[in-house]
């Protein structure tokens, strides 16, 4: 099996069954190994385009945080509990999209080890999982991002499902399930972390008067 993969992962060989070489006759699908290439370099690709979105929003948060301490230092609390409203929103934000880069940078580390070993199916399925749930969750904070995750997303399921056929491997939903979750959590963990030494806290008196008003919390 191990050298009948290898055939197929290097674009030789017999490759999948007649019924699928029919299909494909019309336009034949490049090697997976050129495919788990192009899928790799989508995602580093996407991964940077989110780091400069990232860091857009860390420069909003910045003046946010510099206005609220400002319009209390004026004593004008109203506009101070306006704009702490609008930087909490902001603060949610860039944890969603650190996370999810987090998570996103551990799924190319995965698509980088099969490209020098292999194990294709039991390694992208819970990458695959992974991919779903970080685009699920950038839906409506970048649409763009949504849209190239999820055709990154079609790309590694023909993948997981070419190998799949030729290797006669099958996936085990329950440990990829575990293996994704995992993957989540701790990119939830990291980024929690970074947020609490990246982003300072607002004012104690801008907190005890949002504790009375109800406003931002």
């Amino acid at each position: 099996m191990t050298s009948n993969f290898t055939k197929r992962w290097m674009g030789t060989g017999r490759g999948p069954p007649l019924s699928v070489r029919i299909r494909n006759s019309i336009r034949p699908p490049p090697p997976l190994k050129e495919r788990m290439s192009k899928v790799s370099r989508r995602m580093d690709t996407q991964i940077k385009r989110m780091d400069k979105t990232l860091k857009k929003f860390q420069t909003r948060h910045k003046q946010l945080f510099n206005q609220v301490v400002e319009s209390l230092m004026h004593r004008d609390m109203e506009r101070a509990n306006a704009l702490a409203n609008e930087l909490s929103q902001m603060k949610n934000i860039i944890r969603l999209i650190t996370y999810s880069k987090l998570a996103l940078e551990q799924v190319s580390l995965r698509l980088k080890t099969i490209t020098e070993v292999g194990n294709m199916v039991s390694t992208l399925a819970p990458a695959l999982q992974v991919l779903q749930s970080v685009r699920y969750t950038l839906g409506n904070i970048i649409p763009d991002a949504e849209k190239e995750l999820g055709e990154i997303n079609d790309l590694l399921t023909d993948i997981i499902s070419s190998a799949g056929q030729f290797s006669e491997t099958s996936v085990d939903f329950e440990a990829s399930s575990e293996e994704a979750q995992r993957i989540l959590r701790e990119a939830m963990v990291i980024a929690e972390s970074r947020m609490k030494d990246s982003f300072p806290e607002l004012p104690d008196e801008l907190m005890d008067e949002e504790s009375r008003s109800g406003v931002y919390r």
